[in-house]
């Protein structure tokens, strides 16, 4: 015999427990690294140095385990303000109300594009390497790549418009009317053929 039952907690209720699973989910967040760390201290080559960096914990150092890592968090939450929860909470409300406008405002663009275009084509950049040079965290704050690589693409296939990506070395250099390899400078905006 099978029995199901629904749950209908009151507001306190659904306060206490979701209080409960945000204690839960902070003490994971906070041991897993931990964790991490121990084991990649032990996962470096015999025979080779890291180019990037070695995270090198003592070799007596033992494995974190849940009495070790309790002991670390209860220091830790000694060194936070009272109202520090609350405040991480708001923040993350800020950020997601304006990664929310941001998807707002993206998909409102494409399909402003879908309306005056029947084939749209977008170079298939990759904005994390951009991101690396002069541009800084630009591209990256403001979304291209969730727009270029999945919110366009998917509301053109839905508004049933052709999205093609393009490789991106060298199209700045091609003539548009014959094809040809033209070398210029960035600031030229045409191509001609000498």
């Amino acid at each position: 015999m099978t029995w199901e039952f629904k749950l209908e907690p009151t507001a306190e209720q659904i306060s206490e427990i979701e209080h409960i699973l945000d204690l839960c989910r902070n003490v994971w967040n906070f041991a897993l690294p931990q964790r991490k760390d121990w084991l990649n201290s032990r996962k470096l080559p015999v025979n080779a140095c890291s180019i990037q960096q070695a995270f090198i914990l003592p070799a007596d150092a033992p494995f974190p385990n849940y009495h070790v890592q309790a002991k670390r968090l209860t220091a830790a939450k000694a060194n936070f303000p009272a109202n520090w929860l609350k405040l991480h909470k708001k923040i993350g409300r800020v950020h997601q109300r304006i990664a929310d406008t941001r998807k707002d405002w993206h998909f409102k663009l494409a399909h402003h594009l879908c309306d005056g275009a029947g084939m749209i084509s977008g170079e298939d950049l990759d904005f994390r390497i951009m991101a690396k040079g002069m541009l800084g965290q630009h591209p990256l704050d403001a979304g291209l790549g969730q727009f270029i690589h999945q919110i366009l693409p998917g509301v053109c296939f839905k508004r049933e418009v052709y999205y093609g990506k393009v490789d991106p070395r060298g199209t700045s250099q091609d003539c548009l009317d014959c094809g040809a390899a033209v070398k210029k400078r960035l600031e030229r905006e045409s191509a001609s053929v000498p």
